[in-house]
């Protein structure tokens, strides 16, 4: 008896560009590393649920400007290792802020 064959279809793969090739080299710089490691273990509770007042572990290292928005790659690698403009949020919360971070792009570009 023969098999029928499934023919699978391929995505397409699509060329890296240069800004995934940035946020690569960010987040897996020595720096990055030792820097999230740092905010993790310094700060372990979500920052916004703490205001809050539910204590809740973070999950995620979150960068408050968002370093992609540097002019070049000097203010962007500022932005990226600048320990002031990090915070440890949970997921919902992180997923939170950068919601509202697109609306705000949205009404204002």
């Amino acid at each position: 008896m023969v098999m029928p064959r499934i023919n699978l279809i391929k995505k397409k793969s699509r060329p890296r560009t240069r800004n995934k090739d940035i946020q690569q080299a960010i987040y897996q710089d020595k720096r990055w590393i030792r820097l999230r490691n740092y905010i993790r273990k310094e700060t372990p509770l979500c920052y916004d649920c703490e205001v809050l007042g539910i204590t809740k572990l973070g999950d995620e290292v979150h960068h408050i400007i968002p370093w992609e928005t540097g002019k070049n790659q000097e203010e962007k690698e500022r932005l990226a290792f600048d320990i002031d403009n990090l915070v440890h949020l949970c997921s919902s919360c992180h997923h939170k802020r950068h919601n509202q971070l697109r609306g705000w792009i949205k009404k204002h570009i």
